[in-house]
């Protein structure tokens, strides 16, 4: 064999072994395992509650609403723990309402009861973003918010 088709082979080998090594592992996730992967807790909420602006932005100054120790765990089950800024904790069912997994509607039994619909914009590993709004005992309440692993 003579030293060039060596040399030939030799860088063939290379690149192919090279490129091998580089290829990206699939670990896509659903969009279920996502939600239900941790409880998340709020980030950043802009909206209104019965026509009062509210905002939250975690670790600022000047919140109209506290949400430091609120969370949301979604289960695999179809279930769910609510828990709001004072501990107290509410359970709730949900279920994606399209194929495409970008609308969410949970029940929540608060006092009174309420279903939460939820337009999810993204929803990745470490950040969860969406647009929520419901009507509980007479007051509308409008968001777009952005929630992060607890």
């Amino acid at each position: 064999m003579n030293k060039s088709k060596a040399t030939s082979i030799y860088l063939f080998l290379l690149i192919v072994l090279f490129s091998s090594s580089c290829k990206k592992e699939s670990t896509s996730k659903s969009a279920e395992e996502l939600l239900i992967a941790n409880a998340w807790k709020a980030s950043e909420v802009r909206g209104q509650i019965a026509n009062n602006p509210v905002y939250y932005k975690r670790g600022s100054s000047g919140n109209t609403i506290n949400l430091e120790n609120e969370s949301i765990m979604f289960k695999g089950d179809g279930t769910g723990i609510y828990t709001d800024n004072n501990q107290g904790a509410s359970s709730f069912t949900w279920s994606f309402t399209n194929p495409e997994k970008t609308k969410l509607t949970w029940n929540v039994q608060f006092t009174p009861p309420a279903t939460i619909y939820w337009e999810i914009i993204t929803l990745k590993e470490g950040s969860l973003k969406y647009v929520q709004y419901y009507n509980q005992g007479g007051t509308n309440i409008f968001s777009s918010e952005v929630r992060i692993p607890k």
